[in-house]
């Protein structure tokens, strides 16, 4: 585990001297293929699903059917995963 403590913090006052202290082996989100919903490689019927069960509701950015990043499952995301059909990681 992994913990940044105050004295941590004043030790290295600018962001770019701690960026270096951050663990490299934590999973980061994959954003190349925003549209690919539940992250199997593939957009299909699953992120449809995913997106529908979400429509019109306020959720995370770029989680649960939000693709454009603006916090609201809408016809903008929609949008995106019509135009990204079947792409294929």
């Amino acid at each position: 585990m992994f913990v940044v403590t105050w004295s941590d913090i004043k030790a290295n006052c600018s962001m770019g001297s701690m960026v270096s202290k951050f663990p490299t082996d934590v999973p980061q989100p994959d954003y190349a293929m925003p549209w690919d919903i539940n992250g199997d490689g593939i957009v299909d019927l699953a992120d449809a699903t995913i997106l529908a069960n979400n429509w019109l509701k306020q959720v995370t950015p770029m989680t649960d059917g939000d693709m454009n990043g603006d916090g609201i499952v809408n016809q903008k995301d929609l949008v995106l995963l019509q135009a990204h059909w079947q792409e294929r990681k």
